[in-house]
Parts: C-alpha cells; sequence; structure tokens
C-alpha cells in the first residue's frame, strides 16, 4: 500500500533483545494506523521520515496491536539496495589481497617502496573491476 503520513506520535519504549526500542504511533492518509518501533530513532523528530510524505508500506500484526513496515525497509533486510560505496569498498579490499598475494608469489622491484607497489597493483585490479578497463 501507498499512502502519505498523516501522523507520528511517540508511543513509549520497551527493552527488546537488540536493546531499548522505542515505538511510535503513525497514522497514514488512508486512515490505517499502526507501530513501528526503532532502536536508533528516540523521538519523533530524529525519524528519517516526517508527516507528509509518502511511504509505501505493509500492514500486518503483532501481539495483537497493528504494525507498519516500510517496503524499502522490507527490501533491505532481505538484501536489496546496497550502498555503492560499500561495494567499492569491498572491492578495494579484495583488489589489495590480490595485489598482496601477487607480489608474495613474484616478489617487489628495486627501488620502489613496497607499499607503493602494492597500492599501484591493487588500483590496477580495481579499476579493472569497475570499469572492465
Amino acid at each position: 500500500m501507498k499512502s502519505k503520513i498523516k501522523h507520528i506520535a511517540g508511543n513509549g519504549s520497551y527493552d527488546g533483545k537488540y536493546g531499548k526500542t522505542f515505538k511510535f504511533e503513525i497514522t497514514m492518509e488512508d486512515d490505517y494506523v499502526g507501530e513501528i518501533g526503532h532502536i536508533k530513532y528516540e523521538t519523533v523528530d530524529a525519524l528519517p521520515y516526517k508527516v507528509g510524505d509518502e511511504k509505501e508500506y505493509t500492514q500486518s500484526e503483532s501481539n495483537g496491536f497493528p504494525k507498519i513496515t516500510w517496503v524499502e525497509e522490507q527490501s533491505f533486510q532481505k538484501g536489496g539496495k546496497k550502498d555503492p560505496d560499500v561495494q567499492t569498498y569491498i572491492i578495494r579490499q579484495s583488489s589489495l589481497k590480490i595485489a598482496v598475494d601477487y607480489f608474495a608469489m613474484n616478489g617487489f622491484k628495486e627501488g620502489t617502496p613496497k607499499t607503493e607497489q602494492m597500492k599501484e597493483v591493487a588500483e590496477i585490479f580495481t579499476e579493472y573491476v569497475l570499469t572492465g578497463k
């Protein structure tokens, strides 16, 4: 379902298995009222969404209480979109490991610092993985 957020109110907190969870009651323009919990956000003002934002969500029930789950949070939890910077860091780390292995097998050139040689080869591998060149 997709609707705009009409109202958000703090609704207490509880100690859960991941730490203190702050509850918020959310009313959507389609008149669905549900609860959402956050560990990271303690106040309404700290939430990454505001009244008037249009959100896609699912409705569910837990222990007799209506719940709201944002669709983008569901896809992230299931391995959805990832930060492209994280992917670049992973590629760089892998490329550096390959460069270290390369020099462990082939040795270093004389006269150039070892770290500079490893960095240069790692950058070549990274560039190839990211661009194919």
